[in-house]
């Protein structure tokens, strides 16, 4: 199969349309992981993935669709919806058990509907300037957001210090503009500060108070039940996701 991969991404408000058209071998499926994953990483509401110009290769490559999935789902809480997609691999993500585990769309219009049918979902993102002030506006949203949310009180506190801590550390160590989106789903508030500095934070201890990733980072890591960083098309994305109901409710 000759011929080249192409992805265009399309975004707009709280959707990301992502249009690969080409073979979908082995190769590529890394470069359209890759791309899927940079979408995610500005936790939109719902990835919209245009299928109907790819060409399926080999039907193991359809295996990553699944995982990119539940990615989205745990960690800033997006939907991964797909459309356009042709019979041949319809019946490879049934022959490979993985249909079930992926949302198939009639047309775009069923995928933009399906991605705002969720009445216990929202999404609030806000642009600040990467001064000190910042700080206590973006706790003060989160707090406000949580109400609204009727967020349990010990986990909106949970909330406010991950907030502190991640727009604290742009300030301090970027000082680039960032924003933060807040995304409420079944069980979770999940939490992104996107900045326009493409360096990761690290874990690194408390005995480095003032470096990137230091005592800030260990709070994030003690209140969060997951939380980690991903390349973006102008920066970076650090997210958090904190759990506020129970798995059993």
């Amino acid at each position: 199969m000759t011929g080249q991969l192409i992805c265009q991404v399309e975004t707009g408000g709280d959707v990301i349309a992502v249009h690969p058209s080409g073979p979908l071998d082995l190769a590529a499926t890394a470069r359209l992981r890759s791309v899927l994953l940079k979408a995610l990483a500005e936790a939109p509401l719902a990835i919209i993935l245009d299928m109907r110009q790819l060409v399926i290769v080999d039907d193991v490559c359809l295996t990553m669709l699944p995982a990119v999935a539940k990615r989205a789902a745990g960690e800033p809480g997006t939907a991964l919806l797909l459309y356009g997609v042709g019979v041949e691999a319809v019946r490879g993500m049934s022959a490979l058990g993985i249909d079930r585990y992926l949302t198939l769309c009639d047309s775009w219009e069923d995928a933009v509907a399906r991605a705002h049918e969720d009445p216990d979902s929202s999404r609030v993102a806000q642009h600040f300037p990467g001064s000190v002030g910042s700080v206590a506006d973006a706790r003060a949203l989160a707090t406000e957001v949580c109400v609204r949310w009727r967020v349990p009180v010990a986990v909106t506190a949970r909330v406010q210090v991950i907030v502190t801590e991640l727009v604290s550390n742009v300030v301090r160590h970027v000082g680039t503009p960032l924003e933060l989106v807040l995304r409420r789903s079944p069980r979770y508030v999940h939490i992104a500060v996107l900045d326009g500095d493409e360096r990761r934070p690290h874990l690194r201890g408390p005995d480095e108070p003032y470096s990137a990733g230091g005592r800030g980072l260990l709070l994030v890591d003690a209140f969060a039940a997951a939380w980690g960083s991903h390349p973006t098309a102008t920066g970076k994305s650090t997210w958090a996701t904190v759990r506020y109901r129970p798995l059993s409710a």
